[in-house]
């Protein structure tokens, strides 16, 4: 996603479900061979350690540490170890740089899909967003503007009686009804698939 979609007004549980599916589809799209390596940067947005482990079982996410200004060379290594330590030293840099790479657009892309109001209260006042996570932004985005209420459970559950267009293709409708059984599973008022 180029530009993830834009919120427009108060977030809801649904724009931010939309949100989320597209941050998380966007670090997917960056190879890594971390966490197994089948699903790109993943590791570095979702919302808790513990989901990805879930996902992948086994395999965590963990970057290398900085490996610090050079690297460090013991004495008497023989050429071949020297190569391959330079080797390994310019890899974790690399790996390290794709990682802000990442880190950085996507945030960038929250930033312009979101109203800034609705994330302030994360911003730091001489470092700006620069040392908050995205897992953070997402987790605060849904503890305090996507938790469903009942309301919204109601209006859930009465666009079932949404009437379908003939003129529509039939997809639309399906689409629209898992949307409406998702959102009910959320909110723990499930609408069953009968």
């Amino acid at each position: 996603h180029p530009t993830l979609t834009k919120i427009t007004g108060k977030p809801t549980a649904s724009s931010l479900k939309i949100l989320k599916k597209e941050v998380y589809a966007n670090a997917q799209a960056v190879p890594s061979t971390r966490g197994g390596g089948d699903h790109g940067h993943l590791g570095l947005v979702m919302t808790t350690a513990a989901d990805y482990a879930n996902l992948v079982p086994g395999n965590p996410f963990d970057l290398p540490a900085h490996p610090g200004p050079a690297p460090v060379i013991p004495a008497g290594a023989t050429g071949p170890q020297i190569t391959e330590i330079n080797r390994q030293y310019a890899a974790t840099l690399e790996e390290r740089k794709v990682a802000t790479q990442v880190r950085t657009q996507i945030k960038s892309q929250i930033l312009e899909a979101v109203p800034k109001i609705y994330l302030a209260v994360l911003e730091h006042e001489d470092f700006g967003y620069a040392n908050v996570t995205i897992p953070a932004m997402i987790t605060h985005l849904v503890n305090t503007y996507g938790v469903l209420t009942r309301a919204d459970l109601e209006k859930n559950r009465e666009s079932i009686k949404t009437c379908w267009n003939p003129d529509e293709d039939i997809e639309n409708l399906w689409i629209r009804l898992i949307e409406i059984r998702r959102i009910s599973i959320q909110g723990n008022d499930e609408i069953t698939e009968h």
